[in-house]
């Protein structure tokens, strides 16, 4: 009935203390952990109306930044985990997929088949990782199926509509005239007004329009940008499981579009057209009642069209280029096998670039695949001591692309012989010779491959009110790129303790190498502790405990690195 009070209860379903996030190499239960960690589960992410992981975490974490420098499609974002770490390498956090640090692009995986991601900022939560670790850590866990469970399909299919916003507002020709005499006069105020650079008939011919090509008035935003574009992404997975085994099996596509205002003027259409296509393959197999086997197979196929100057670049050219100047082409004369783009001498041997003519003289292609796999082998040891566990883990990583462009020098004219008394009148005058044939590049190549092994025993168990666990792990990688390659070795641990859920500590420790450093010099220690007091759960709190459901006091002191180092110039 309209206008009766309502009751609106709101009750929640599971404590989120009591959820078990993914960590360094384990999991952790939430309520007893004294890192710093956040989570981003998948409901949050698939929400996103974006097309990949890096993008879906704005906003959504705090500490976390993710900044874009330009808004082109294919371009990823910058992330930074509580600011700069250094000052002349890398910044860029750790990824680790599925457990394996993870050298790739993660904005090239796909949102719908992320479980999890966990951002590990301090060093008490990043130390196992050592070497690797000093910007802090981003683990993404990626969807499975279950035992016993009803095979389940998923379809999805998303249409999105992107738009510039606060795109600057610019100024029209007449009122640039206007403007560049104002400040022209307030630096030389003796200066009379035939010896301005622009006249009032000039101003006033631009402002009616008389003819657009010998007194142009041209808004480059709208010559080189579209006002909208749209997005499409659609996904299929299927998961399941049965007594033995589970599965989640998973296939993405999506296209990007730019907002650039191209039209088929060569063999070539070179707006922003990107096709990514995702393949995620998730199996797990009881060998035994103890002994597990997981396969985790991502391949990626990447697609990347445009013209052979970025968006930024593009923006900043107009940014430099007056409305007044030239126009963006000339009208085709009859017989004509090339367009006549606008362009002025700027000195006596320096042509102004033309814009419109720089985005559509040029072409690029780019096609890259990736397929990373990782295959563990678990072993319960509870039949020797309940909570002894181990596994061992191998990864390998291929990535290669290939790309060529094509281009042609444009023709690029200018008017002459015209005078505001006959403003119709004009005659085109070549400045430019261009050229009549398409050059294209060789293709490039290139690729890396990374492998990787690990294998950890951990310990967790409870006695009463004691809750003790431990970790131990080995581990070796290699990434080539080049004839010689990039080799990581080192041992990690951590010990945890926890009395009632009141009292927290715990010590992690990485002893790590890198063959980037001198011999001698190339392993280092890096240990951290952290300690955690859940005042909540005490019993003189249990009063406050309708205000203030958890209260937890923690903190940490550790050391990490990173052997990303610069590179001599």
């Amino acid at each position: 009935e309209f206008g009766k009070p309502m009751r609106i209860e709101m009750t929640s379903t599971a404590s989120d203390l009591d959820e078990v996030m993914v960590v360094a190499y384990g999991t952790a239960k939430k309520s007893a952990y004294t890192g710093s960690a956040s989570v981003v589960k998948a409901d949050a992410l698939e929400t996103a109306l974006v097309s990949n992981a890096a993008d879906a975490l704005s906003g959504k974490i705090s500490g976390v930044q993710v900044l874009s420098s330009n808004g082109q499609p294919g371009t990823s974002p910058t992330i930074r985990i509580r600011g700069v770490g250094s000052i002349n390498a890398s910044m860029d956090p750790l990824y680790v997929l599925d457990g394996i640090p993870y050298d790739g692009d993660i904005a090239n995986i796909n949102t719908m088949d992320i479980e999890s991601m966990t951002v590990l900022k301090d060093a008490a939560a990043a130390a196992l990782y050592g070497a690797r670790g000093a910007n802090g850590v981003m683990i993404i866990s990626t969807k499975g199926g279950d035992y016993n469970m009803k095979t389940k399909v998923n379809v999805s299919a998303e249409n999105s509509f992107n738009i510039m916003s606060d795109f600057p507002e610019f100024v029209d020709g007449p009122r640039y005239m206007e403007l560049y005499n104002e400040a022209d006069l307030s630096r030389n105020p003796n200066k009379s007004k035939d010896q301005l650079l622009y006249s009032d008939r000039r101003i006033q011919l631009t402002r009616d329009g008389v003819n657009p090509y010998v007194y142009p008035n041209v808004d480059w935003q709208d010559v080189i940008f579209k006002k909208m574009t749209m997005t499409q992404r659609a996904n299929i997975n299927v998961s399941g499981g049965g007594t033995k085994v589970k599965y989640y099996m998973s296939l993405n596509v999506s296209h990007d579009s730019g907002l650039l205002n191209t039209e088929k003027a060569y063999s070539w259409n070179n707006n922003i057209n990107i096709m990514n296509y995702t393949f995620q393959n998730n199996i797990s197999y009881k060998l035994t009642p103890t002994t597990t086997i997981r396969m985790n197979m991502n391949a990626q196929i990447r697609q990347n069209k445009g013209p052979n100057i970025n968006s930024a670049d593009l923006f900043k050219m107009i940014l430099t280029t007056t409305p007044v100047t030239f126009p963006a082409t000339y009208p085709a004369q009859p017989g004509d096998t090339y367009i006549r783009y606008g362009s002025d001498y700027q000195s006596s041997d320096y042509l102004y670039p033309n814009p419109y003519a720089q985005m559509m003289t040029s072409y690029k292609e780019q096609n890259a695949n990736t397929l990373n796999t990782v295959i563990k082998v678990e072993q319960d040891f509870g039949f020797v001591t309940k909570g002894l566990k181990a596994n061992i883990w191998v990864n390998f990583k291929n990535w290669s692309s290939s790309s060529y462009n094509r281009s042609i020098t444009p023709y690029l004219f200018r008017a002459v012989g015209y005078s505001e008394d006959s403003p119709l009148e004009y005659d085109l005058e070549r400045i430019q010779e261009g050229a009549d044939y398409i050059a294209q590049s060789d293709i490039a190549r290139s690729s890396d491959q990374t492998f990787e092994f690990q294998g950890n025993i951990s310990y967790n168990r409870q006695f009463g009110l004691h809750n003790v666990g431990g970790m131990l792990m080995y581990r070796q990688r290699e990434y080539r790129s080049d004839v010689l390659p990039n080799r990581n070795q080192g041992v990690s641990g951590r010990f945890t303790y926890d009395y009632g859920q009141r009292y927290l500590a715990e010590i992690n420790f990485g002893y790590n190498g890198t063959e980037r450093l001198a011999k001698k010099k190339r392993f280092g220690f890096f240990p951290a502790m952290s300690l955690g007091w859940v005042i909540s759960n005490e019993k003189f709190f249990e009063p406050l405990k309708n205000a203030v459901n958890n209260l937890k006091v923690r903190a940490s002191y550790g050391l990490v690195g990173s052997d990303d180092l610069a590179q001599a110039g």
